[in-house]
């Protein structure tokens, strides 16, 4: 009951402008951040209630509510004029910790984690031309821990160092994708074995996908769409009728790709092709990535068959950084000092950060130690308390984040 009067109360809030609208091949994306409406749930009887403006991203315990449970939040949108005719995705790049995401009142998906983001259909959900309200309902740590979920009950006794840690703290964004079209996207170069292998995870959502087909290829980065390594065409045989997901394995050797290395780092793009039964092409999407290898032999790290000593901060920026933390600009500008101090490699310590900042790492040739969040600062005695589902729902949460993360040539090492 009580849910419900929340969700129809949000519908009482203005319409606020989706972002700029950009483009990868046919997929195209629009900004959710900004000022949503949020209602922080404070279990304490004498804490007050109301709707508050909340900026999106944002973690609720940064000199916000440090002492929330789980809080509701709302952001009205209209769908571009150029989205139609294709289905809408809204993508989270990260909620803590667990989200319930709802579309106009109906509920589409549920979803918790620390480091990984997600994406969920809304094109049932939807309404052109009018005004559709996108409602998350977000339980912190503290929160979650009392559901008794085990997640992160190893993480209770950090709860008055931490604050009751929950919120967006990485963007949100309206997608608008094929009736077919890419889930997820592997890439693993092989400098030894001169190779190039992959998994490529395509989805159909309610289309009919008999006689569809994929084009895999290789283009440089800047350079234009000219192909400069095929991979192959493949036919669309989805196993469970007219939807759900289909694999795509791939092993090509490739004898003299441009490596990826931090005095020279170039970038290629995957580009996959979509079309359906009538030949028409139904999505293309870009993923990017560096031809690169990074692997250890006895004491020495190694890149690319060449030694290589990795030398920088062992802490990248912190919490007190604020809005910074987002803007692509500033990751470049600082990643661009450190080049000039001789700095090679950065270690990412215990935040959540935009794909912007290892986006800019890729460019500039700097390589990245990224620390996972979720069990940052814990104990042995916190990880008993967790117990068998908290360890196995943080396995979960690192396979997606590393899956997010895979293909950036800067992230080197995952540290868990």
């Amino acid at each position: 009951m009580l849910r419900a009067i929340f969700i129809d109360y949000s519908r009482k809030f203005g319409l606020i402008p989706v972002g700029e609208i950009l483009s990868n091949g046919t997929v195209l994306t629009a900004s959710l951040n900004g000022t949503w409406q949020a209602l922080p749930v404070f279990f304490k009887k004498d804490t007050p209630q109301k709707w508050v403006p909340f900026q999106v991203p944002q973690k609720w315990n940064l000199n916000v509510w440090n002492e929330c449970d789980e809080a509701w939040f709302v952001r009205p949108f209209l769908i571009p004029d150029a989205f139609s005719n294709k289905n809408l995705f809204a993508e989270f790049d990260c909620v803590l910790i667990k989200a319930e995401v709802f579309i106009n009142g109906q509920f589409a998906v549920e979803h918790t984690g620390f480091n990984s983001a997600f994406d969920v259909d809304i094109t049932k959900y939807t309404h052109a031309g009018k005004t559709n309200y996108l409602q998350v309902l977000i339980k912190g740590n503290k929160r979650f821990i009392n559901d008794n979920n085990g997640y992160l009950r190893m993480l209770y006794d950090l709860k008055e160092k931490t604050g009751k840690v929950g919120g967006i703290p990485l963007p949100v964004r309206l997608a608008a994708r094929g009736k077919i079209n890419v889930k997820e996207t592997i890439i693993t170069p092989s400098v030894r074995e001169k190779k190039i292998s992959g998994e490529i995870v395509l989805r159909s959502s309610g289309e009919k996908p008999a006689g569809s087909r994929c084009e895999l290829d290789i283009i440089p980065r800047n350079s234009g769409e000219k192909t400069i390594f095929s991979i192959g065409e493949y036919k669309l045989l989805f196993t469970n009728g007219s939807s759900g997901d289909y694999k795509i394995s791939f092993d090509k050797k490739w004898d003299n790709p441009h490596l990826w290395d931090i005095n020279d780092p170039f970038l290629y793009f995957l580009r996959i092709k979509i079309y359906d039964e009538k030949n028409t092409l139904t999505e293309e999407y870009l993923e990017r990535f560096g031809f690169r290898e990074f692997w250890i032999n006895d004491r020495d790290f190694i890149l690319n068959n060449k030694k290589i000593h990795l030398l920088g901060p062992s802490e990248w920026m912190s919490l007190s950084m604020g809005a910074y933390m987002l803007r692509g600009d500033y990751h470049r500008e600082m990643l661009l000092a450190m080049k000039n101090l001789n700095i090679n490699a950065v270690r990412c310590h215990g935040q959540y950060f935009p794909q912007s900042l290892y986006e800019a790492a890729d460019e500039i040739g700097i390589l990245c130690i990224m620390q996972f969040v979720s069990i940052y600062g814990s104990t042995r005695e916190n990880y008993k308390r967790g117990g068998d589902l908290a360890l196995t729902n943080i396995r979960e949460d690192f396979t997606l984040a590393i899956k997010t993360l895979y293909n950036h040539p800067s992230i080197v090492i995952w540290d868990v």
